[in-house]
Order: C-alpha cells, then structure tokens, then sequence
C-alpha cells in the first residue's frame, strides 16, 4: 500500500446498485474507490490508475471475476483481489484461491466482514477497530 495517501480500490460488478453502494461505503471508510460494469472496463481502468485492492464479481457479462483478476495481475503484479459471488462452489473457491485472489465472498456482502478484510489485506486498520495500524 502507498503511504500518505487513502488506499485505492477497484469494484467491479455489472449488478449497478450493488457496486454503486460498495463504492458508496468504501469512499465514506476513506478510500478512493472506482466502480466500473465489467472485467474490460476494469482492466482498462488499471492501466490507468494503480490499485491497492480489486473487488470483482464473479459473473460479468465480458470477462468474469477470475478472468478479469487475472487479466490485471498482468498490469500490475501485485494486486489483492476478491471475487464476489452469490453461487458460490467449494470448487470455485479452490479456483479462485489457486488463481492467487484472497477469497471469494457470498454475496450479498456482509459488511461487518468486508470491512475488517478489507483492512487486514491493506495492512492497517482505521482508529480504535482493534485492528493492525
């Protein structure tokens, strides 16, 4: 993560109300979020921006999630990544952790436990949470 400036954090999900509230949350936490509707739209936008975190559903109209995490582990090596689903398999869980993505999310997203994982892949944690600075 860079210092001195608010983590950078891509959302990717073709589902509109979904991404635009996980935006929504993520820039009232304090970080700079971009929301796009797909995997190209999200490994353009990479090119451009370097991100600290990508959350990408799983089901997208062009690339899906693991496609697109991989397409922008290609632009940038070192990028954490999440994939969000609501039809979680064991077997999709095994592809996405072996594609080197953190984990894979039921959706809809709990909040509670977004937010602490979301610190913990950061590094650090937001003032009095009980979590690493």
């Amino acid at each position: 993560m860079r210092t001195g400036m608010a983590s950078t954090i891509l959302v990717a999900d073709d589902d509109a109300s979904c991404r635009e509230a996980l935006v929504d949350v993520l820039e009232r936490d304090g970080f700079q979020a971009h929301g796009v509707p797909c995997g190209m739209d999200a490994v353009e936008l990479a090119r451009e921006v370097r991100f600290d975190l990508s959350i990408l559903d799983m089901h997208m109209p062009d690339l899906n999630g693991l496609e697109t995490f991989l397409e922008l582990r290609r632009i940038q090596v070192v990028l954490p990544g999440v994939i969000m689903t609501a039809d979680g398999s064991g077997e999709l869980h095994r592809e996405v952790i072996r594609a080197g993505a953190v984990t894979l999310l039921l959706k809809p997203l709990d909040l509670g436990a977004l937010r602490p994982l979301i610190w913990r892949i950061l590094g650090h944690g937001p003032a009095g949470s009980g979590l690493p600075d």
